[in-house]
């Protein structure tokens, strides 16, 4: 089987424990006189992640570190889910069938989006996650403030980061199981077994791999 990018994330064996890190670049400036701050907002936004897995048997840890060889440290990418990415919004048990509302462009903070449905209050609440696109174009983002639809089955959503790119009108929206293309940080990766013969694969360092 040849093996192609993005790869699916392992689930024979779950990790232990995750952060999510979300890195956004602003250059900060005081004047020494005043102490009065400035700061400057540069495009540079993206998530990390380190990732825990437990003690696991052999055959689990051969398999976890297959998967982590097979990414070629950063050369590979993979699609990682987010823990507790159900919505805590109605979108959890009556989706209907997200798109975009209209055309969007790269670099926006707010998505308009359709549904098909009428009337739903809080269709999305703050800090709900998103996908959009699939493969690799897919990208991840996050609700800032709640959102309801009006009688037409639309809202505006505040996310971040910004849109990577343009949207078209309809383009596809993913409001559960949302996940990321991330890319492993390092191009090497350890194994600790202990004296019982437990597999412990190190801890994983990844970031979102904003690569088209």
């Amino acid at each position: 089987m040849t093996i192609t990018y993005p790869r699916a994330f392992p689930t024979h064996k779950n990790y232990r424990d995750i952060t999510i890190t979300q890195r956004k670049v602003v250059g900060v400036n005081t004047a020494p006189g005043s102490l009065v701050g400035q700061s400057y907002e540069w495009p540079g936004e993206r998530w990390e992640a380190q990732i825990s897995l437990p003690l696991m048997s052999r055959a689990d840890g051969d398999a976890w570190e297959a998967w982590l060889t097979s990414l070629r440290g950063p050369v590979g990418s993979f699609l990682l889910p987010v823990p507790g990415a159900t919505p805590r919004g109605a979108a959890a048990a009556t989706p209907g069938t997200p798109q975009a509302d209209g055309a969007a462009s790269a670099r926006a903070r707010t998505l308009a989006i359709k549904t098909g449905l009428g009337v739903v209050a809080n269709y999305l609440r703050a800090g709900d996650w998103l996908s959009i696109g699939t493969g690799s174009s897919r990208r991840l983002h996050r609700v800032l403030v709640d959102a309801s639809l009006d009688s037409s089955g639309k809202a505006t959503l505040d996310i971040w980061p910004a849109l990577r790119e343009a949207l078209t009108n309809s383009a596809t929206l993913y409001v559960s199981s949302a996940t990321g293309k991330f890319m492993l940080l390092n191009s090497s990766h350890d194994l600790k077994v202990d004296v019982a013969g437990r597999y412990q694969p190190a801890v994983i360092s990844c970031v979102e791999d904003l690569r088209p």
